[in-house]
């Protein structure tokens, strides 16, 4: 027995997740690949990853032109694309190919997509929609999230005859519906990602109740997410929604299961071949990008990943911010100035610099500039209080 085991951790060990070298150390090139509304760091073939990009910009005006149509189209996320699985299950959850963060839990204060670069374009299209639901709304509740991500999971594209079908329900959405009663939504509205996420049957209650509010109360839905950018869910739900009662919603909901009523909406579309950018990427990048993701995990990796960029690009932008945020606090005012000597164009180097100077008017300087690039990227978590800063101040 204990050789059959000690063969099995053999097998586990050989074919689990793991990172590839460097590349000055014989491991794939990293590049950066930009597009309107993406910046994308890949170490899969620059090919590919430039019709990912394509597949990624379709998918989100999909997305928007369905759920967002009278919002404008929102800035930059942050993509990495892992060459495959393998390299990607060294920080996506066991059992999860792919993951996406909002803007208030990262460094960088943008939204965050991580993939295999082989995804499935279903599963694409959920990352996506995760994060333009944590954008476009800021206060999103876990089933409204959830449900967004597994609706248009469902996004059905034909790029050749520039159509695409939404809402047909996912096989696994069907098969737990057949089977089991809805989550009631009062129950559904005090999820949380820890006391949820882990059952798959609450992914398809979220899903139904967002198709049912799709499908039967528009405008109604349309308000709710449009008051979400500014406030929380349960005054968002009373503005939006009126005397509809918890009860009702639920009674309705098992009726249009029942009776078979789901729309699947057609669209014919004028795609568009989304401009693109690229650059190469060092070894300090890797390890910059390794430490974010680490960020999340395991502080120990992140902070070695970190002291390695670090020491081979000091004014590497990545690599100060995490390391600021690790040790909570702004780095020495004048590795801060470096930061912005080199890299004048970044928000993120302004920021620091504004930090680390605190008071004064060479402070109040640097958040002007930091200001002036946050509003160029609508996705950014500062954005609102950047543009709130630029207004006028009202006559008296």
């Amino acid at each position: 027995m204990k050789w059959v085991v000690a063969v099995w951790c053999v097998v586990a060990l050989s074919c689990g997740a793991r990172l590839p070298p460097l590349p000055s150390q014989g491991g794939p090139a990293w590049i950066e690949l930009s597009s309107p509304h993406f910046k994308m760091w890949t170490d899969g073939s620059p090919e590919h990853g430039r019709e990912l990009l394509q597949q990624m910009e379709h998918f989100r005006s999909i997305i928007y032109g369905v759920a967002f149509p009278d919002l404008p189209p929102g800035g930059v996320a942050f993509v990495v694309a892992f060459v495959d699985r393998r390299e990607a299950q060294v920080y996506t959850a066991y059992m999860t190919d792919a993951f996406s963060d909002d803007a208030v839990r990262s460094p960088i204060d943008q939204p965050t997509i991580v993939l295999p670069a082989e995804l499935d374009a279903g599963y694409v299209a959920q990352q996506i929609a995760f994060a333009t639901a944590h954008s476009a709304m800021r206060h999103t509740p876990w089933w409204l999230t959830t449900g967004f991500g597994m609706y248009f999971k469902t996004i059905d594209l034909d790029v050749t005859r520039g159509t695409a079908r939404v809402g047909t329900p996912d096989y696994r959405v069907r098969r737990q519906l057949e089977h089991h009663r809805v989550l009631p939504t009062a129950k559904l509205f005090t999820c949380t990602h820890k006391t949820c996420a882990g059952d798959s049957f609450n992914y398809a209650s979220a899903w139904a109740l967002y198709a049912f509010l799709l499908n039967n109360h528009p405008a109604e839905l349309r308000k709710l997410e449009h008051q979400l950018e500014s406030q929380k869910f349960d005054a968002a739900w009373q503005t939006s929604f009126g005397d509809l009662t918890l009860d009702q919603v639920d009674k309705q909901v098992l009726d249009w299961l029942g009776s078979g009523g789901i729309a699947v909406a057609s669209y014919k579309l004028e795609l568009q071949q989304w401009p693109t950018q690229q650059r190469s990427l060092g070894d300090a990048d890797v390890h910059a990008l390794r430490a974010l993701l680490h960020f999340y995990r395991d502080r120990d990796d992140s902070r070695h990943e970190t002291a390695a960029a670090i020491a081979l690009d000091p004014s590497n932008v990545l690599a100060r911010i995490v390391e600021s945020d690790l040790d909570k606090q702004p780095p020495a005012i004048d590795v801060a100035k470096a930061l912005v000597a080199a890299h004048p164009d970044q928000w993120l180097a302004w920021g620091l610099l504004y930090a680390a100077l605190k008071q004064g008017p060479d402070a109040d300087a640097a958040h002007a500039k930091m200001c002036e690039l946050v509003l160029q990227n609508p996705e950014l978590l500062l954005y609102e209080k950047c543009k709130s800063a630029s207004q006028p101040t009202p006559a008296p």
